[in-house]
């Protein structure tokens, strides 16, 4: 009995390629997937550094007296509020990190009793409320941010967090840790005027960007429930592609419209520009529903109205808040410590290190903390439990080094991979067309 052509089996050189050809799919729907995720408004954090000149004055690395970069933002936020008077908290907030940078400058020379300052400054009261329209603020995210200043000789290392939704009682609990004190019922602008000082190792200010997360989103846990991440619902990025891919039905959609373009638009800017917009609609589809909005087509008018009012494009959102952040905005977020080898004596082990609550460095593998420059063990039996680190210095930045050639190496054998499956499947195609030819 003669076999029909649909049910007839493959042969084995047709079943490796069509294996191929899925993989390689498979593949291509990984890497939208991957773009999307980064595309949702993750948690941020960013570090610039600022050098003390012999005049004693902090300078940005274009040669401009930071503080004079500030005061020109305050002017022109006196000049807006001029002209819209319900703007003028803005003109107030200039004023406040104006006086901010004077401090870092007082710090920088010595003048105060640390080496360390930490500002809160909280989504202004005016933006919560929905009394200013003006620009700059993610209305979304409800974010506050809080700034780390940290000398090291002649040089002040300043780092921005983000911390979602500006929980007031949050924002207390990231005080107190650096052994500060909002009280209750401030203003904005009030929390923003109070300035922390602190004293911390080079090793220790590393973590400090960690202590800040793990105060503010225990609050957030205690009451809510749930694990956070700087406010957020997404604890990393991995968190974040593993919501987007769940959403199989918009990820089919997103994946024959890409497909549609890609075997239709010859012109590649273009093409480029089709599959941008795509993307950028995907990502408003998710976040949709993200916030609870019914989302059954990446055509519902609700895709629309939720792309209309964020920012999805493929660029790293950056802070927007003042003429500060904005000079903020322009260092490279931080790497997390996933997946890092212990730097101890004796271990050596890859683990996912932990941050103390007093900024030390713990490892699970010897139950053992790096912190001010002295080892402390934590096993039972583990004698003083606290030995002198020597002559060996424990360099974040030497951990973070090695996180980033690791990196670099996995993104070239994933450059590889996708090279050796793209010319697979043009090659399967190639084959197609000559047998049917």
């Amino acid at each position: 009995m003669k076999t029909d052509t649909a049910e007839r089996p493959l042969r084995p050189a047709a079943m490796r390629r069509r294996h191929e050809q899925l993989d390689y799919e498979n593949y291509l729907r990984f890497e939208e997937m991957t773009d999307i995720s980064e595309r949702l408004s993750l948690p941020v954090e960013t570090t610039i550094d600022f050098k003390l000149d012999e005049d004693g004055y902090v300078y940005s690395s274009l040669g401009d007296r930071f503080v004079t970069v500030i005061e020109n933002g305050y002017k022109a936020a006196q000049a807006e509020a001029a002209i819209h008077p319900e703007n003028a908290f803005q003109a107030e907030r200039a004023r406040l990190e104006t006086e901010e940078m004077l401090m870092v400058e007082q710090l920088a020379r010595g003048e105060l009793d640390g080496n360390g300052l930490m500002v809160v400054s909280p989504l202004p009261d005016a933006v919560r409320d929905g009394s200013t329209s003006l620009g700059g603020y993610n209305r979304e995210r409800m974010r506050a941010m809080v700034r780390l200043y940290h000398v090291e000789g002649t040089t002040v290392h300043s780092t921005t967090i983000s911390l979602d939704q500006s929980d007031y009682e949050g924002l207390q609990a990231v005080a107190a840790a650096f052994g500060g004190r909002i009280p209750d019922g401030q203003t904005s602008e009030q929390v923003l005027a109070q300035r922390f000082v602190f004293t911390a190792t080079p090793e220790e200010a590393e973590w400090l960007p960690g202590l800040v997360r793990e105060s503010y989103d225990a609050v957030l846990t205690k009451r809510l429930g749930g694990q956070w991440f700087a406010g957020s619902r997404f604890a990393n990025k991995s968190d974040a592609l593993s919501y987007v891919q769940g959403h199989t039905d918009l990820g089919d959609q997103h994946m024959q419209a890409i497909s549609r373009v890609m075997a239709t638009v010859r012109d590649v800017s273009q093409r480029n520009r089709q599959l941008e917009g795509l993307r950028q609609r995907l990502a408003a589809a998710i976040d949709a529903r993200l916030h609870g909005k019914t989302v059954t087509s990446l055509q519902d008018e609700a895709v629309a109205e939720q792309q209309a009012s964020g920012d999805y494009s493929g660029d790293c959102p950056t802070p927007n808040e003042s003429s500060a952040q904005q000079a903020e905005a322009m260092g490279m977020h931080s790497d997390s410590l996933k997946c890092v080898k212990c730097p101890l004596p004796g271990c050596g082990k890859t683990v996912d290190a932990k941050r103390t609550a007093h900024g030390g460095i713990y490892c699970p593998a010897c139950q053992r903390e790096a912190r001010g420059g002295k080892i402390i063990d934590h096993k039972e039996g583990g004698g003083s439990g606290e030995q002198a680190l020597g002559g060996q210095v424990i360099s974040l930045l030497a951990i973070l080094e090695e996180m980033r050639a690791e990196g670099r190496a996995k993104a070239e054998r994933r450059e590889a991979e996708r090279l050796r499956r793209r010319r697979a499947y043009q090659r399967d195609k190639a084959e197609a067309a000559r047998q049917a030819a």
